[in-house]
């Protein structure tokens, strides 16, 4: 059989990526580790177990669905699989394309992406994310235009919220039990206009920084929930 090799790609669990078990790894005896490093993990850690590859989807100044696909092609050409990686970006257009149809009519009323914090807190996606950059390509307009973060995000109070009006709020799971109990008893929450006007339409888990699988993914839960609500 040889070495086991891998890819950790969206499996829709939470995932602790800063905290990985060495023992587990040396347990594995990987071919290759990829990861994203200089954010908390550093490549000299992992050199010991095995050669390291680095998928940097957020370093270079493109969009990160751009960066996503041309990582994707140079990924496929260090694996040898370079057919598996087309494969998977035609896979992705199409996906993107088809929810893009699907809401030929659900486009007038803008979207307010976001997770939350904690409570009182919001991490809004906006530009420069990868989020964003699927909304682009699906022709929705995003109600958060300010200024955003290198990753992309606005950590904002949630009365920023009143800011955006009508429109509809998209919140990426899993939604802590301290923000849910904020959502019903909160009368800033039920109040703002969004609330009032929409109900808030939830996303199940997906890591928002990852490459063009996640990018996919997002456009379909995404056209799932708009053409349902």
């Amino acid at each position: 059989m040889g070495r086991s090799a891998g890819i950790a790609g969206d499996d829709a669990r939470p995932r602790i990526t800063g905290e990985p078990s060495f023992e587990l790894l040396e347990e594995l005896d990987p071919d290759l580790i990829i990861a994203t490093y200089g954010y908390g993990l550093e490549a000299g850690d992992f050199e010991r177990f095995a050669p390291t590859y680095n998928l940097p989807l957020y370093a270079e100044k493109t969009s990160p669905y751009a960066q996503a696909r041309k990582e994707t092609q140079r990924l496929g050409e260090r694996l040898g699989r370079e057919r598996e990686a087309e494969t998977l970006l035609l896979w992705a257009e199409r996906s993107i394309d088809e929810s893009r149809l699907r809401l030929a009519d659900r486009k007038a009323l803008p979207l307010c992406l976001f997770t939350f914090f904690d409570d009182r807190h919001l991490r809004i996606y906006g530009a420069g994310s990868l989020l964003q950059n699927v909304m682009d390509r699906l022709e929705l307009r995003n109600a958060w235009d300010r200024e955003t973060g290198e990753w992309g995000i606005a950590t904002v109070g949630v009365e920023q919220l009143a800011t955006i009006g009508d429109a509809r709020l998209v919140c990426l799971e899993p939604i802590m039990p301290h923000a849910v109990r904020m959502m019903r008893r909160s009368s800033l929450w039920q109040n703002l206009l969004a609330v009032r006007a929409h109900p808030v339409t939830t996303i199940p888990t997906l890591w928002p920084f990852g490459g063009v699988d996640v990018a996919a993914r997002f456009a379909s839960l995404l056209a799932d929930k708009l053409v349902s609500a």
